[in-house]
């Protein structure tokens, strides 16, 4: 008996370490304030891997980005090319909801992209419709943006379904200088 509720505790407290992580308070006042209008205005392009639930290095890819203002939307068009040659679109229309709040539409995204913004952090969360080699499945994203200087900016997405990660995206996007 007290082992089993021994390890009844141990599972539990493991399951509550393993939820905890950043809260996007906890970059309130961090500098440089990440706007992200201003950010993705223009050309940006990123370099990014791909780390599969068993921490293994899986794709590597790149994307072009070209944001546009549209009345009151930021429109990013993303063009996709991974290491194996595929190659994938995304176009997202992003609105500000509040001083610090975003929500986005893709035609890949089921229903709306949720973020919110704090000093230097964007937490973004959404369903993808995402491309396999077996056709489409939904996962979701779990986006967490951190503005570095003025034209560079981290980001690392961890990628869920059912609520078991099945890997992390690690993305470095750098603003064009044209």
């Amino acid at each position: 008996m007290i082992t089993t509720f021994r390890y009844l505790s141990i599972s539990i407290l493991l399951l509550i370490c393993s939820c905890s992580g950043n809260r996007i308070q906890d970059f309130e006042g961090k500098t440089p304030t990440f706007d992200a209008e201003k950010f993705f205005l223009g050309k940006t392009k990123a370099h990014g891997v791909f780390y599969d639930w068993k921490d293994r290095l899986t794709r590597r890819f790149s994307v072009e980005i070209v944001g546009t203002k549209k009345d009151d939307l930021l429109v990013l068009d993303e063009q996709f090319v991974f290491d194996d040659g595929e190659t994938d679109t995304r176009h997202w229309e992003i609105r500000k909801t509040s001083e610090n709040g975003y929500q986005g539409m893709s035609p890949d995204v089921f229903g709306e992209a949720k973020g919110e913004r704090s000093g230097n952090a964007l937490h973004w969360s959404y369903k993808l419709n995402l491309k396999t080699k077996d056709g489409r499945t939904a996962v979701d994203f779990d986006d967490w943006m951190f503005l570095l200087d003025e034209n560079h900016l981290f980001n690392r997405a961890e990628v869920s379904k059912w609520g078991i990660g099945v890997g992390e995206v690690f993305l470095f996007i750098e603003r064009s200088s044209e």
